[in-house]
């Protein structure tokens, strides 16, 4: 290894170490995790919906059918992607995970109903809802404690392991709500954007780039071109460097990266998520200051990007975010903001 990338590993490490602490200290009171955490589910990425007379029979993101008999008017959304994609959908909920936000939603007046890794069943019983959205990426392991916990209360897993699983779970919602119409012109302009993305980089040399996660214990990970944004990186013209990577660690779609690994094939294209909230010097800037021999940082391509979007809370706004990363990663394709 080249001596300015050593010395930049050991400033990196010590950097990483020091904003772990920073971490621990603050983030006892955060529901959802900042590192990546999502369960994501192998179930085929596709879900059906058939109306019936007194409402619908979909399959969801899990593959499981679920019959809701009526129009819900009580629905609990138990995830922040839950919450997103249900409102996007043009639904409503009385309740929410405890972090949970929706664009232009006051989330504050819907009945918190804990961590959406750790769901209050017995709270989320009291409200007597007649419809459950919960998340098939973040809550795939807990699918049989909802079917026990919440027995007699239709369940649909929405969810977004692609890009494209986004706008198949928004139409699936706006068949059981009623709202078909909306959920449709909301999924038509996910579509729309991913097309016109990819047709902008259409011919275009990928850029090498790579997706840098920084976790609470200090450990990077790498984005596996099976992660939610490792589909959208491809979709945008970009050569995932970490493509190959075996997939290490407890989150499928990540593998666990050292610095001499992340750095060996020189990305020309850098992008960091870090940790909400966090004191400090970024990530994005400590790269950039201890390698700068590295294609990405000599021409200032080093870019930190929204935890909520890329990982924590994936749904609606994931088409501005493909917008984002292609601007990034193929700046001379153009694409309408």
């Amino acid at each position: 290894m080249h001596l300015s990338h050593r010395r930049g590993a050991a400033y990196l490490s010590t950097a990483l170490a020091g904003i772990t602490l920073l971490l621990s200290a603050c983030g006892g009171d955060k529901e959802e995790p900042a590192a990546p955490l999502p369960v994501q589910n192998t179930a085929p990425a596709t879900a059906t919906a058939t109306p019936t007379p007194a409402g619908a029979t979909v399959t969801d993101l899990l593959g499981r059918k679920v019959t809701v008999e009526k129009t819900p008017t009580k629905i609990v959304a138990t995830s922040p992607s839950a919450l997103e994609m249900l409102y996007a959908a043009g639904g409503t909920a009385i309740a929410r995970s405890s972090t949970a936000t929706a664009p232009g939603v006051d989330a504050t007046k819907l009945t918190d109903i804990g961590s959406a890794y750790q769901p209050n069943f017995e709270a989320i019983l009291k409200l007597q809802p007649d419809l459950i959205v919960a998340d098939a990426s973040a809550q795939a392991q807990l699918a049989s404690q909802f079917e026990q916990q919440l027995k007699g209360v239709p369940i649909v897993f929405v969810g977004a392991v692609k890009y494209a699983d986004v706008a198949t779970s928004i139409r699936m919602l706006g068949s059981i709500t009623g709202t078909a119409d909306k959920a449709k012109t909301a999924a038509d302009s996910l579509d729309a954007t991913a097309k016109q993305v990819g047709d902008a980089v259409k011919g275009k040399t990928p850029t090498k780039t790579l997706v840098l996660v920084a976790g609470r214990d200090g450990q990077l990970s790498a984005a596996l071109n099976d992660s939610f944004i490792g589909d959208m990186i491809k979709i945008a013209g970009a050569q995932n460097i970490a493509a190959d990577l075996k997939q290490s660690g407890q989150v499928p779609g990540y593998a666990t990266i050292s610095i001499e690994t992340a750095f060996k094939e020189n990305p020309d294209v850098i992008l960091v998520i870090v940790p909400g909230n966090t004191p400090g010097p970024s990530i994005g800037s400590i790269v950039s200051r201890s390698f700068p021999t590295l294609n990405a940082v000599k021409n200032k391509r080093v870019h930190e990007i929204s935890l909520d979007v890329f990982l924590q809370s994936p749904g609606p706004r994931a088409a501005a975010g493909l917008k984002e990363l292609a601007a990034f990663i193929q700046p001379d394709a153009k694409v309408t903001p």
